[in-house]
């Protein structure tokens, strides 16, 4: 995975589209709601971290677990109606739970968003662990990609120096250039207004 950090005076809210998708910021989306949003996060970036990054002990494997009836996995999935344009984006913001392991060695969340899934066997997505974590300290930023051929999948990657703590409010994005086959991780932390963008 690339990493391009934007330069120090760059403004990704007067940005041109190319720009945005050459550092690889989650596109600016064209509805005028989701769009103030976008500005808003956007706007109050202070800085733009370089990704220290390690592979985690949460091994990559194809994502074949039955999400409709897995008793551990809560969420929702969407799926593209015949005939309409593939996704190219998937995002979330989040407020990041208090989180106490009591079961050592065991205990663990995740919070994520991503394009692909379990019926295709090729996922690509991004969020926040506390994998067997002791508190609610051992929160991290992570991204990974996946496919049902083992040697092309990337394991969990996460991002050592973008801190994230319980009740900080979080933005994840996974989005796709179809044109050039490109993907990009996007995380911004609002309290303290610092970015992380992997890829494309």
């Amino acid at each position: 995975m690339s990493v391009t950090v934007p330069p120090k005076a760059w403004n990704p809210v007067t940005a041109s589209d190319t720009e945005i998708q050459r550092y690889g910021l989650y596109p600016r989306p064209k509805s005028p709601a989701q769009r103030r949003i976008w500005e808003e996060m956007y706007s109050h970036v202070t800085s733009w971290v370089v990704p220290d990054m390690c592979a985690t002990n949460v091994h990559a494997a194809a994502p074949k677990y039955p999400t409709a009836h897995a008793p551990v996995w809560s969420g929702a999935v969407a799926r593209k109606v015949k005939k309409a344009p593939a996704f190219t984006g998937a995002s979330y913001i989040f407020d990041e739970p208090s989180f106490d392991g009591v079961c050592k060695g065991a205990s663990s969340y995740n919070i994520w968003s991503g394009l692909g899934g379990v019926k295709y066997g090729r996922l690509m997505q991004n969020g926040v662990d506390n994998i067997a974590g002791k508190g609610p300290n051992d929160d991290y930023a992570w991204w990974e990609v996946l496919s049902d051929d083992p040697k092309k999948s990337l394991p969990e990657m996460k991002v050592k120096n973008f801190s994230v703590k319980a009740g900080d409010r979080v933005f994840a994005g996974t989005s796709y250039y179809a044109p050039k086959k490109q993907v990009s991780f996007s995380f911004y932390n609002y309290r303290t207004r610092k970015a992380v963008t992997l890829g494309p």
